[in-house]
């Protein structure tokens, strides 16, 4: 087959599921098929075989409109680009500070868990971890405390009671509470413990709809956070995340 060959039956079905997303509210078979020049038993075959893999459902009135297959593949290939954007990004910062180590956190289902780890100990290394980590007493925790929407952070608090998991950290939910708000003020996080070893932020990383998409952390051994290293980790952070968002935009 040439190059510039293409395969009908394809070509009918990308039509087809163009014509879907075109539309307002779905497509009847019938419609479908006259609109895309079609018998009705090739436009049925196409849908058939695109119902049974998700790309396809019907709808009220027995109209035809896009399943939730596209919105998974779509949303599975950014959140690889996300995660590849967070590990060239978590290098970078990496390299200008040395001594951090590195976590990118998502929500998966009711856990908040390391995807992207990149560690003073082992530099210039990005792991995947994916193990849980601890809501209430790590930056990226309370990233995801302040910034995500309201019903993801009441299904992590509800997973993950105050007094199972913080109680030993925080004085009382209020005390969390107002630390969360001065966090939203602030546009990022920080770990206020007493005697803790490590200067720990956290910043939110948003989707390309606005919304909370992750959590971009730090952490820096205290000895090492002067005032001037303080603040130019937290510009850093804040650059990071508008790259790892949209790495076409420059921040301001």
């Amino acid at each position: 087959m040439a190059g510039s060959d293409t395969v009908q039956s394809v070509e009918r079905a990308l039509d087809l599921l163009q014509s879907l997303a075109a539309s307002d509210g779905g497509l009847r078979l019938s419609d479908l098929a006259a609109r895309l020049e079609l018998n009705t038993s090739t436009a049925h075959n196409l849908v058939r075989t695109l119902s049974g893999r998700g790309f396809v459902v019907k709808g009220a009135g027995q109209r035809l409109r896009l399943g939730p297959a596209l919105a998974e593949m779509v949303a599975q290939e950014q959140e690889r680009s996300l995660l590849h954007r967070a590990a060239e990004t978590g290098l970078a910062v990496q390299r200008d500070f040395p001594s951090v180590t590195i976590n990118l956190a998502e929500v998966v289902g009711d856990d908040l868990r390391v995807r992207i780890r990149i560690s003073r100990d082992r530099p210039g290394l990005v792991q995947r971890p994916g193990n849980q980590i601890n809501l209430y007493g790590s930056a990226v925790g309370l990233c995801v405390l302040a910034f995500a929407d309201q019903a993801t952070a009441q299904t992590l608090r509800e997973s993950h009671p105050f007094h199972e998991h913080a109680a030993n950290l925080w004085a009382s939910p209020e005390a969390l509470h107002e630390h969360l708000l001065k966090a939203r003020r602030a546009g990022h996080v920080l770990t206020p413990f007493a005697g803790q070893e490590l200067w720990r932020i956290a910043v939110p990383v948003p989707a390309a709809d606005g919304h909370f998409a992750a959590a971009f952390g730090i952490a820096l051994p205290i000895n090492e956070a002067t005032a001037a290293v303080q603040q130019a980790a937290t510009a850093a952070v804040l650059t990071a995340a508008i790259r790892i968002a949209n790495p076409a935009q420059e921040p301001t």
